[in-house]
């Protein structure tokens, strides 16, 4: 569940170092590393920029909602 909820927050336009910030991790490749300990394989753009309001716990409400709907 993890993986998908770093996934989701990607989708969003999160950045590692902003979801690191706000997991209370050191760093974004910290944060990074994890997800690929965590089996993940997916790779977003470097350089993006992040929404304002995008935050992780939206991420999490989203993949919250998603699976309330059977998305």
């Amino acid at each position: 569940m993890e993986r998908e909820l770093i996934e989701a927050y990607m989708d969003c336009d999160g950045t590692w170092q902003a979801l690191a910030e706000a997991t209370g991790q050191r760093s974004g490749d910290a944060v990074r590393l994890r997800y690929r300990r965590l089996g993940g394989t997916r790779i977003w753009p470097a350089g993006r920029p992040a929404t304002s309001n995008t935050t992780a716990s939206s991420a999490a409400e989203q993949q919250s909602n998603d699976e309330t709907e059977g998305r």
